[in-house]
């Protein structure tokens, strides 16, 4: 195991312990923005698992996330190797940006956005979205344990 430090742009800087594992994609958390649902109430916090697909198919988990409701987050890689480099490279990115922007198909099938700021109460979604649209990350949320 390897350990590493992970910062993000709103808060300390972190440990994080770097480990192989493998998982199941469930479902990127972007369904609301394009069903046109009123998000809900912000939760304290919320989880994710971060998957990538592998290059000879299937998915692999390669980190989770620990989102506070403040926008803040909390990440943890469980990869090696240059997919960890690359979570590592596309969160810091990520939360660096005060605001994000989400792209999703409207009902008449055009191409709609919108702007979501930090601690908004659809700021998880739209990480899923940014993170799997700009750089090839699938965040699902965490089921009950």
């Amino acid at each position: 195991m390897t350990m590493t430090t992970i910062a993000d742009a709103q808060g300390p800087r972190r440990q994080v312990v770097a480990a192989a594992t493998a998982g199941m994609i469930l479902l990127l958390a972007g369904c609301a923005a394009a069903t046109g649902q009123a998000p809900g109430p912000a939760a304290p916090s919320a989880e994710y698992i971060i998957r990538m697909q592998m290059p000879a198919g299937g998915f692999s988990e390669v980190g989770r996330l620990l989102l506070r409701a403040d926008g803040g987050g909390e990440l943890t890689v469980t990869a090696g190797g240059a997919d960890a480099e690359r979570l590592r490279h596309a969160w810091q990115v990520v939360s660096s940006r005060p605001t994000l922007t989400t792209k999703f198909r409207d009902a008449a099938g055009g191409l709609d956005g919108a702007t979501v700021k930090r601690g908004a109460p659809d700021y998880g979604l739209a990480i899923a979205d940014v993170m799997s649209r700009e750089f090839g990350f699938f965040l699902s949320p965490r089921g009950p344990r």
